[in-house]
Formats: structure tokens, C-alpha cells, sequence
């Protein structure tokens, strides 16, 4: 009878994990060419946890290189549409992790949506595209 109990509330947990497999694709473009991958997790914001990241690359024609190493991305679910947030990274001995944060850019896009992400401009830096996509999880 353990046994079967044991097993009822394994396959309620399959099932409740199952359920929150996320399935909303947020995808980096540089080129047209996909860069970076991550998924939206989640229904809030969150500092930890999965990002996507390019390298900053110079604008097209320039001489100036950019002033900082990357972009990143992170992602939730929020009304089933992407919320997005975009960071400019740049290296710091000082921080713990080596390198700093600076959010450049919130917005939210629905499934099939695309943005290009301007704010890298001011860091000398190309601009990026994100891509919100809907790929069904392997259950």
C-alpha cells in the first residue's frame, strides 16, 4: 500500500513539474543569425538564474569599438507574452563576479514578436534583436 502512495504522489510530481516546463523561447539576434537562446522562466523577475548573452559587437562602418564585452538577457512569463529585460555587461575587477549589470532596456512580446534593441548605441555597440518564440517542451 506504501508502495502505491509512493507512486500516486511520484506521478503527481512528474505531472506538476511537467506542467511548468516553460515553453516560451527568447532568442538573441545578431547578423539575423541566432546568437544566444534562453527560456522564459518563471512569472517574475529574478537576478540569478537563466540568461542569454552576445558579445557586443561594433556598429557596422565604425572605427569605435564598443565600451562594453556583452549583452545579456533574461526572461519570464507575464500574461502569456515575454517579459524581457536587457543588460549591458562590463568587466569590473572590483565586483564579486568580475563583471557589472546596467538594465538597458524592459519590454514584454508576444509569441512570434521580435525587437530590435537600439539601446546598445550608447555603448558603441550594435544593435541586437530579440525573438520570443513558442516551442513546444518534450514532455
Amino acid at each position: 500500500m506504501r508502495s502505491l502512495a509512493a507512486l500516486v504522489l511520484l506521478g503527481m510530481t512528474s505531472v506538476s513539474l511537467s506542467a511548468q516546463t516553460p515553453d516560451l523561447k527568447v532568442a538573441l539576434l545578431q547578423g539575423g543569425a541566432e546568437g544566444a537562446a534562453v527560456w522564459a522562466r518563471g512569472t517574475e523577475p529574478y537576478q540569478n538564474g537563466p540568461w542569454a548573452g552576445v558579445q557586443a559587437l561594433p556598429v557596422k562602418d565604425a572605427a569605435a569599438t564598443p565600451t562594453v564585452a556583452s549583452f545579456r538577457v533574461r526572461a519570464w512569463e507575464e500574461n502569456a507574452q515575454a517579459r524581457v529585460a536587457v543588460f549591458a555587461v562590463a568587466k569590473d575587477a572590483g565586483a564579486p563576479n568580475g563583471e557589472r549589470e546596467t538594465q538597458i532596456a524592459t519590454f514584454r512580446l508576444a509569441v512570434g514578436a521580435s525587437r530590435s534593441v537600439t539601446e546598445t548605441a550608447q555603448y558603441q555597440a550594435a544593435p541586437i534583436t530579440v525573438l520570443v518564440q513558442r516551442v513546444p517542451a518534450v514532455r
